[in-house]
């Protein structure tokens, strides 16, 4: 981790539909600090527990958790938290190396994904319409995708799920 946050301004994996944060560009402005509460400018408050790594363009978010020391990630489709139980390097070194993200997303890339996600600066991901959550938001390639700020689309997607959650109480 310490070679991505001091060599580079962060990775754009896969034509960009990951990105994998250092310490911030022009192509990428979030990093590893603003991105987990911490620095001059924190962009989120910190999350207890999990220090956020990487995110995609669906508003999925890559975490290594400090209790289990494995990679996290926050499913857009299901508004879960799920276990990768491989760390920070194997994860990183299979997205860049020998990961296969064509079947990781599976149906939730769309015939133009690569087109479309070329048009997104780094810090943009797609708000889809409906929302991967629902019944109806399943099928991406026929949903409105809009570009938004990366900022924006993880917080509301966890606003989401708290008020799911509440009520479900």
């Amino acid at each position: 981790m310490g070679a991505v946050a001091y060599e580079t301004g962060g990775l754009l994996v896969d034509g960009g539909w990951v990105r994998v944060l250092g310490s911030g560009c022009e192509h990428l402005r979030g990093d590893l600090a603003s991105w987990n509460g911490l620095g001059e400018a924190p962009a989120l408050p910190a999350r207890a527990g999990m220090f956020i790594i990487a995110h995609d363009v669906l508003g999925g978010v890559f975490a290594l958790s400090g209790e289990t020391r494995t990679v996290f990630y926050f499913v857009p489709d299901s508004l879960e938290w799920e276990d990768l139980e491989r760390g920070y390097s194997d994860v990183v070194g299979g997205l860049l190396l020998q990961g296969d993200l064509e079947s990781f997303y599976g149906s939730y890339r769309w015939p133009a994904w690569r087109d479309d996600v070329a048009r997104l600066s780094g810090d943009q991901g797609f708000s889809i319409y409906p929302p991967l959550w629902t019944k109806e938001g399943k099928d991406v390639a026929n949903q409105s995708r809009r570009p938004v700020p990366m900022l924006e689309l993880f917080p509301a997607a966890l606003d989401i799920k708290a008020q799911l959650e509440s009520k479900a109480r």
